[in-house]
Formats: structure tokens, sequence, C-alpha cells
């Protein structure tokens, strides 16, 4: 589990209007098994700017699937482009060279949501 002063800390950024914090907060307790913290703060801090992310984790939590729940807020952009995030912690670790396989152009990007929207709503 990660430190519990760190949790702390980015909780009350997040409490404070810290969406960066929020972001992060939310992938550490996801991380660690605290999928329903993850998805509530997740929603807190996002939800009103990507409604169609929040709509289909709510769904998916609905149906009992909760990592298919923090699977929706991992792929949306908002957690994926967070700067405090770990996924951007994880390109800061890279050379140039490396990066490049790893960054998203924006196309592939859209119709990487758009087949996800469309496998989690068949299952």
């Amino acid at each position: 589990m990660p430190d519990r002063d760190q949790i702390a800390e980015l909780r009350a950024r997040a409490d404070a209007g810290d969406r960066n914090a929020a972001g992060r907060l939310g992938e550490l307790l996801a991380k660690h098994g605290d999928l329903e913290g993850a998805v509530r703060v997740w929603v807190s801090a996002y939800g009103d700017d990507s409604p169609t992310t929040a709509r289909l984790a709510e769904l998916m939590a609905g149906r009992g699937d909760l990592e298919g729940a923090v699977g929706v807020w991992r792929f949306s952009d908002v957690v994926r482009y967070n700067p405090a995030g770990l996924h951007e912690g994880f390109l800061s670790t890279l050379d140039a060279a490396e990066r490049i396989d790893w960054e998203d152009e924006p196309e592939d990007w859209a119709f990487m949501e758009t087949e996800q929207l469309a496998r989690r709503l068949s299952s």
C-alpha cells in the first residue's frame, strides 16, 4: 500500500480541487485494491467534464464490475494524460527514442477509445 502520508496529502489536495492529485490518488487506490474508492475519486474530480466516461463506469459498477469501471477511467484521457499520473511518470523514465514507442497519436487514441467503448457495452 502506498505511504499513508502520501495518500493523505493527495486526498487533501484533491479535496481542495487539485484534479491532478485526484487522478493520481485514484490510480494509487486502484493499484492497491481500493477499486470503489478509486472510482469515487475519479467521478468527483472528472465526472462533470467526462460525462460519457462517468456514465460508462457507472454502468460497469452497476453490473458489479468494479474492475471494468476502473478500466474505463484508466483508459480515459483525463486519467491517462494527467501530468501527475502514473502513465506520465512512466513516460518520464524513458529516453526520447523509447518514449516514441509509448506515445499515442490523437487519432489512434480516439479509435482505441471507440473500440474500448464498443467492447465494454457488448459484454
